[in-house]
């Protein structure tokens, strides 16, 4: 009965680890991915700006667009 309790005893002990460990790079993947998602964000941002910028840089600095409109 003793051995077969300790047997039971560190599986669960094992199983509880693997647990652990298994959701922490479950957190893990998700945190990089997430990041990964910011950051994609970020230079579709700054592309999408920076040809605001020019756009507008153009039709401030345009003087035939400026009479045309």
């Amino acid at each position: 009965m003793k051995e077969g309790h300790v047997i039971c005893t560190i599986t669960n002990a094992f199983i509880t680890i693997y647990s652990t460990f298994h959701t922490d790079v479950k957190v893990l993947i998700k945190q990089y991915q997430y990041a990964d998602e910011e950051r994609e964000e970020a230079v579709v941002k700054e592309r999408y700006v920076g040809i605001d910028k020019v756009f507008f840089s153009f039709i401030d600095y345009n003087p035939i667009y400026k009479e045309k409109h």
